[in-house]
């Protein structure tokens, strides 16, 4: 029972992310979380209380590769954005990207380390976006073979 739930599971993400990668060279897909508290500066009042807005994401930013990361941010309490203690945060085919600078041989063939801490602090790595659908057709053909054998 376990292995055909796992296989079951190895085909859908083949499928899932042969379909993202398809559409990874022309098109933004973003899936992830946020992810909002409320933290205290100095003192108790609410004049020094502010919102960490924290995001995690795995996107394929236009460029042919998968980005697995996120970041923080800090706004005010009276900001216009609401307080959501968690949010699932989604944008899928988005048809007009804005691609990150190519800056190395690495990023040409699909593979990014970014990092950064103004405007918000991020971490994103990169590969690419034909990987996970090498790596789960992979195991998804080693997982059906070892279910005809037994």
């Amino acid at each position: 029972m376990f292995k055909k739930l796992l296989l079951s599971l190895f085909i859908l993400a083949f499928i899932g992310t042969a379909a993202l990668w398809a559409t990874s060279y022309t098109h933004y897909t973003s899936l992830g979380i946020d992810h909002d508290q409320y933290i205290n500066n100095v003192t108790s009042d609410d004049n020094n209380k502010n919102i960490l807005h924290s995001y995690y994401r795995v996107r394929w930013p236009g460029n042919g590769s998968i980005w697995f990361g996120g970041g923080q941010s800090e706004r005010p309490l009276n900001s216009p954005k609401p307080f959501e203690t968690f949010d699932l945060a989604a944008t899928f085919l988005y048809h007009n990207p804005e691609l990150p600078p190519v800056e190395s041989t690495y990023n040409k063939v699909g593979f990014w380390l970014k990092t950064m801490e103004k405007p918000s602090k991020q971490f994103w790595l990169g590969i690419p976006a034909w990987l996970p659908v090498f790596i789960s057709g992979l195991l998804s053909i080693v997982l059906w073979r070892k279910r005809d054998r037994n």
